[in-house]
């Protein structure tokens, strides 16, 4: 057998090693760029997905509310002389925010620490209370869902109204109904429901219902009138309850319905809420104040809302030095830069109150 030579043998030199590592690390460095990358643009889109959904989602309940409010049947006639035989609040504490359903909107501007007009959230019964740092908006709309019915025959002022017996029961005791035929219109506290027949006596307050002055109607409802139940809704900010101790100053949108004792939170991150509100200015021009310069809020026509949302969490070392604008001139409505870490949008609607648009 051959001896084999020295040189048949060899391994790599030092050389070829540091070139073969060399274009490893290049290699590895590209892969883990590659990834850092990847890993930065899911992070980012992530973040702007979430904005846009809290943003888009909270925008759109407001929209639906507002295109509902002040539904009213056939019934018109709102705005003469005669308003109290179209309008008819048979509830006790009518006037209280929460039961004034003869106003189709009504609205706060959220001041420093406080809000114009008033508002009394103890009073109302709003939890958790509202923050100043946006503003309240108010709408009276049919409960979503509810199914509306219609009354089967006549009936007097005083009688109690009838409507088809179906299952499940369209109506319990203690829920706030309108009954509205092309005459008039009524609010009252429903007091007992059997086979069809409703009750509206007199009664005190419950949970649910203030109850009702007496059991009148003023108004004898034709058959084939309308009947639904109503609700208050208000949309405020409040700090979240998602972030209670780790982001003490963020906050959410809630939506309060009816005599509801703790409202419910449905957008997270919502750094503003904006509302205007738009009032006939003659000639068919519409002109947009705060809710601190509406004087009758039978004369608003249109609503223009502005939310601005931010991401969950934050992001990079860059800080948040932009101006956001809600609303451009002539009320022009913008906010401080934030400088945190955190990315934000701005959603807006223009809504349109068809039920004070076609009176």
């Amino acid at each position: 057998m051959p001896t084999p030579s020295k040189h048949s043998v060899q391994g790599f030199s030092v050389l070829e090693l540091m070139v073969a590592m060399a274009i490893s690390l290049l290699l590895l460095m590209g892969v883990i760029a590659l990834f850092v990358s990847s890993r930065q643009s899911y992070e980012t889109t992530e973040r702007l997905s979430r904005i846009q959904e809290n943003g888009r989602f909270a925008l759109d309940q407001m929209v639906n509310d507002a295109r509902a409010a002040g539904f009213q049947g056939c019934s018109r006639a709102v705005n003469t002389s005669r308003r109290v035989d179209y309008a008819i609040n048979r509830l006790n504490s009518s006037n209280l925010l929460t039961w004034n359903f003869g106003l189709t909107t009504q609205g706060f501007e959220g001041a420093t620490g406080t809000f114009v007009p008033a508002l009394d959230a103890a009073s109302v019964g709003i939890s958790p209370e509202p923050n100043a740092g946006g503003d309240v908006l108010v709408l009276r709309i049919p409960r979503r869902e509810a199914q509306t019915m219609y009354t089967v025959n006549s009936a007097g002022a005083t009688a109690p109204l009838e409507v088809a017996n179906v299952t499940p029961a369209p109506f319990e005791v203690g829920d706030t109904v309108m009954v509205t035929d092309c005459e008039a219109r009524a609010w009252f506290s429903v007091t007992s429901y059997a086979a069809g027949v409703i009750g509206h006596a007199a009664s005190g307050a419950g949970s649910r219902s203030p109850g009702n002055v007496d059991g009148d109607l003023f108004h004898p409802f034709r058959a084939f009138s309308q009947i639904v139940p109503v609700d208050t809704i208000i949309y405020y900010l409040a700090r979240s309850s998602q972030y209670p101790d780790a982001d003490p100053v963020r906050l959410s949108l809630y939506r309060r319905t009816g005599n509801a004792a703790v409202s419910d939170e449905i957008a997270d991150g919502i750094d503003r809420l904006e509302v205007q509100y738009g009032i006939d200015a003659g000639g068919g021009a519409i002109s947009y104040v705060d809710a601190s310069g509406v004087t009758n809020w039978d004369n608003v026509l249109t609503v223009q809302i502005a939310v601005l949302a931010r991401a969950p969490e934050a992001y990079g070392t860059d800080l948040d030095t932009q101006e956001y604008v809600l609303f451009s001139s002539p009320n022009l409505v913008t906010t401080e830069p934030y400088n945190d870490r955190f990315q934000r949008k701005v959603f807006t609607a223009t809504v349109g109150l068809r039920n004070q648009i076609i009176d």
